[in-house]
Parts: structure tokens; sequence; C-alpha cells
């Protein structure tokens, strides 16, 4: 079924977040500044709390695992399954009564074979966990043990791929289906079974059902035809490359080790502030150098400044004091507790620490938490908007996280904040906030940049994707309403750098069609409208929109430039190692000056989970 076929977004980033494609500076950068550890949650014997007369059962699930057989001769040995009883304990306290039933659990068999010998072994029952609502755990959750909880990255990416990033997410709270947990024994046997193999007759090749046969024919796909172009002028964002390079690994002085890829070097993290005197001013994680900083006179050319903090708190976010000088937010790591944490500054480059902790993540009904972005608001008062991942995980694990969520907090003096647990805003890694004249709040953060829209603060839009793929966003509003944009790039060999990219309003407008799976390739209609003075170009790239790759064009593009409207099948297969997958490669489509981006993957992410049929 199309909705099983998965895109993943779990690249882990140097600060921004998970998914196949190298990361580009996110996650990584998160985890090696912030000291967050990775948390594996121990397996523990069941409990009965006594106190109250309510009772809440949570009882075990049995999934049958598939049989085993070697044969050689006609001698059999039969191993039978074995069942464990895990014992009950009681403490009292003062909460309600929670009752967990004893659990079946797996024990396994070595038998080692011979000629004269055929071993059989039976199912065996596995416990899968129950929940009835989509939320995530509270601190007190007695649940049984998740299997979905705390995959390895290869494992993670396997089960991603097979059955869809967001069912991934909510299998972490409630039960899986039969097919789902094969999908899961299939990939941890063998993880590189995420490699898609050639779709069967009938429909994509994944673990369940196939598609039915369609009108188009013998279990083809329907053809998928570009919609007429509207008549009269069409317009949609663009964006223009004003530096595609800056503050790499060469610029810092950091120097790779050889043999040794994807190393924490160069920058991330950008954040930018406004001068008195109209200049501008950059912050940004450099790994291991902490905090540093950077000026520019226009927003693009940048030179080196000072560290303006030890490492130890990437994303960080700076609000303009009334008597002039800033207060700085920046989330750190004690104890297994990650906590928001504010200075002051009177130039911008000497800090001096506020008393205290501004909000910890036992605040929040979540993981830990990161990224804080503080906004004044038209009232007067501030809200931090935050990305935390949920409980029992850690921010930037191994293979990234299964979700992100934005949440906030509130606060009338800037040090004392009270969270509000139930702003969660799905998918939206690292927010950038902006207050709009009228009052409104502008958030800008995820993979794929996202824009969302509120009222209050609280409440938000359905998301805006703007087809420009990054991470760790900042925005900077310019006086003609367009915006500059900063955000993280990243490879295995160089380690990550920023790039500084505009919005432009451009003539022209692309819609992305699914066009399902033929011989083994996934078609991608791209429909290109309105006009231009110069060809529209379409480029395959590899995952960090560095260099094109002519090689793959060639083969997978029937029309590679035309003048609006026309249209053009890109065919993209599927086999390959981990990496080298044309559906890893990366779409841009561009007038010679002005571009918009597309990760396959992700694309292909919003066909098969009922999003928009196109990112934007």
């Amino acid at each position: 079924m199309r909705s099983m076929v998965l895109v993943v977004l779990l690249v882990a980033a140097a600060c921004g977040g998970g998914d196949t494609a190298a990361p580009t500076g996110g996650e990584d950068a998160s985890s090696a500044t912030t000291g967050v550890p990775s948390t594996t949650s121990p397996a523990t014997t069941p409990s009965t709390t006594t106190s109250a007369p309510v009772v809440t059962t949570v009882p075990a699930t049995t999934v049958p695992v598939s049989e085993s057989t070697t044969t050689a001769s006609p001698v059999v040995t039969t191993v039978p399954a074995t069942t464990v009883a895990v014992s009950e304990s009681t403490t009292t306290a003062s909460a309600a009564v929670t009752t967990v039933p004893a659990t079946t659990v797996p024990v396994s068999v070595s038998t080692t074979p011979s000629s004269a010998a055929v071993t059989t072994v039976p199912a065996t029952t596995v416990p899968v966990p129950t929940a009835s609502t989509l939320q995530p755990a509270q601190p007190d959750d007695r649940r049984p043990p998740n299997p979905f909880v705390n995959l390895s990255q290869e494992v993670r990416e396997c089960v991603a791929f097979t059955i869809g990033a967001v069912r991934l997410q909510e299998l972490l709270v409630v039960q899986a289906g039969p097919s789902e947990l094969e999908a899961l024994q299939v990939c941890i046997a063998d993880p590189s079974a995420r490699v898609l193999p050639p779709p069967p007759e009938g429909g994509v090749g994944v673990v369940g059902e196939p598609d039915p046969p369609t009108a188009a024919g013998a279990g083809g796909p329907p053809a998928v035809e570009c919609p007429t172009p509207d008549p009269g002028p069409t317009s949609s964002t663009a964006w223009i490359t004003e530096n595609g390079r800056i503050l790499d690994a060469d610029d810092l002085g950091h120097s790779p080790v050889a043999g040794v890829e994807d190393q924490n070097i160069g920058s991330s993290d950008p954040r930018v502030v406004t001068l008195d005197d109209g200049s501008y001013r950059l912050y940004f994680a450099a790994f291991s150098d902490g905090v540093m900083t950077a000026t520019s006179a226009d927003g693009i050319s940048w030179a080196l400044g000072p560290q303006a903090l030890p490492p130890g708190g990437p994303h960080v976010s700076l609000v303009a004091l009334p008597g002039g000088g800033w207060r700085l937010y920046v989330v750190t790591d004690s104890a297994g507790v990650s906590y928001v944490e504010s200075y002051t500054t009177s130039d911008g480059l000497t800090f001096t620490a506020d008393d205290g902790r501004r909000i910890t993540d036992r605040e929040f009904p979540y993981g830990p938490i990161q990224s804080p972005f503080v906004l004044e608001m038209a009232d007067g008062t501030y809200r931090m908007y935050l990305t935390t991942v949920p409980k029992g995980e850690s921010v930037g694990q191994a293979g990234g996280n299964s979700a992100h969520w934005m949440v906030s907090a509130t606060s009338t003096d800037m040090l004392e904040w009270t969270a509000d647990p139930t702003v969660a805003v799905t998918d939206m890694l690292h927010p950038w906030a902006g207050l709009e004249d009228d009052g409104s709040v502008t958030v800008y953060g995820g993979k794929v940049l996202t824009k969302l829209t509120s009222v209050d603060g609280a409440t938000f839009s359905a998301p805006e994707y703007l087809d420009v793929w990054g991470a760790d966003y900042h925005v900077v509003p310019l006086v003609d309403g367009q915006v500059r944009l900063y955000t993280g790039a990243h490879d295995y060999d160089e380690g990550s750098w920023l790039r500084v990219l505009r919005s432009s309003t451009v003539p022209w407008d692309v819609t992305l069609l699914d066009g399902g799976w033929v011989d083994g390739d996934f078609q991608l209609k791209v429909c290109v409208t309105g006009s231009s003075s110069t060809p529209i170009e379409l480029h395959l790239t590899d995952q960090d929109f560095r260099y094109r790759e002519p090689e793959r064009e060639a083969r997978a593009i029937d029309v590679a430039s035309g003048i609006p409207p026309f249209e053009a099948t890109v065919s993209l297969g599927s086999g390959g190692a981990v990496g080298e997958q044309d559906i890893e490669r990366l779409l841009r489509v561009t007038d010679g000056t002005a571009v918009r981006e597309w990760r396959i993957l992700e694309q292909m992410y919003f066909f098969y989970n009922g999003y928009n049929t196109t990112a934007n």
C-alpha cells in the first residue's frame, strides 16, 4: 500500500534532525555540544502500586514470530517455546492502582546443526504494548517496553522506509498491527531491507498487500497527466543563493581527521542580530570551539569574530533589552536534565550568567528540550519556542528521533517561565519566530523549510512548505517583503558550513505529481507553468545540492529544460547501496538565477502520507 512506503525524515544533521541524506548540521551538533546522552530504556520488572481503588490494566499482546526450519535428514528434533513468568511486586504509595500482568518473554534457543538432524523452532510470543491515545508518555508511565523505541539507526531507517515515518511515530504509543511487526522483524534480521526491491506486479514493493490493479492496465499505475494550466499570470517563491558557503571548516581552522567520516567540524545553528549601526552580528555553533561570532555590513559576506560562549550550547537566542544590550538564551544539560539558562551582555561579546534556570524539561510531559527561541509579543510579554522529542529519547540520538515537536513557554519578565504543554506542532525542528505588524506570529523551521502562522502565538495554521532544503534556519525580513535565509549544509568529508539565500517572487510555478512505480522505478511528474524569459531547467544533485549529476540526469529526466508551460517525467530507481539510490537524490528546478529544491524522499513522504500533492 502506498501509505506504507516511507520516506525517511530522520537524518541526523549537525543540528537539524535525521533522514537518509547526509546531515545538514543539526542533530550531530546538538549531541556534540549539549552533552545530551542517548537514552536506552532498561528492561524492568513490572510492579503493582497500591493505594486507591482505581485500577488500570495493561494487557500483554502476543504476536507470532515466523518459524524457521533447517532441513538435512529425516530425524527431527523439536525445541518447544519457553515461557518465563515475570513476577509481580507490590509497592504501597499514594497513587492509583496499576496492575501489569505477567508477560511472556521469548527465550532464545540455540541448536548446533548436524547432518542427521532437523531442528524446528516453533512460534514464540513477543509482548506488544497497547495505548488508547496518541499522546506522549507521561513521567509516571508504567507500560511494558515498546519494541519500536530505541531502535538502532539502521533498523529505524529500515522500518521507517517500509511503513512510513508518521506511522513509526504513532507506533511509539499505539498498538502495532501484524504487518508492522513483521516489518520490524524483517528489519532486525536484515537492516539493508530498507532498500526497496522492484515492486511486484500490482503495486509497490513493501511489506503488506500490493495495490489492486488500476484502470491503466494489469497492475500498472494510473496515467498521470499535468493539469491544464490556468490562464493568466502565475507566481511562486523561489530562492536566490547569495553566498553558498561561509564559515566552513577551513575558515575556522578545523582540520579533518584522516579515515574518520562525518566529523563535527565547521559551523551550524546560525542566529543573526542587527547592530545599532545597521550592520549584523552572527552567532553560530562551531562545535568544540563553542559559540562563535562573525560580523557583516550586508548580511552576505562575513568576517570571523571572537568566541562568545564556551562549548555546550548551540541554538542560542538573543532578545534586545530595554536599556540596551541583549539577553541570550541557551539550552544545556546536567545530570540528565536539559534546561534553559540565560546570560546578559552589553556589547554582544562578553556575557554574565543570570542566576538559576529559566525552565527545564521536567516542566513538559515530553523528553529533553532544545533550541530555545524567545520572542517579545505585541502585549509586552514573552513567548519561548523550543524543540522536544518523545519521552525516552534523547535529542540527536543515533539514527535520529522518531518525532520532533515544537512546544512553548510564557513569561512577563524574561526570567520566570511557565510551560505551555498544550502547544505541540509536529515536525517543527529548531524554530525561528517573528512578530508581524498586526501582532501575529510567524514561525519557520523544519528540514524542508516550513512556515506556520498564528494569531495568538499558541495555535498555528496548517504548514506551508517553501521548497528549500536545509537545517537550523534563521530568517531576516527584508524591506521589500522578501526574506534572507541562513541555513546549514553538510558533507561527510568536509564537515558543516552555512549558506545565505534570499527569497524571490518568480512568474513560474512547479507542481509535482505522484506517477507511481513502473518497472521498479518511481515516477515523478514535474509540471512547470507560468512564463520565463529563460528556459526552466531540471537538475538532479547530490544530497547537499553541492554538485549536479549529469549521468543520472541523462537517464532519469525525459525533458531537462523548456519554456513554460511544459512537463517532464523523472524516473528514479530504488536499487543499489544506501546513500547511492536514485530516490535519495535532490531535484532542483531553476530559471538560471532563482531555484526551488525538493528532496525526492521527502516528496514521496508527502505523497504517501496524505499531504498536499506538492511540498509547497
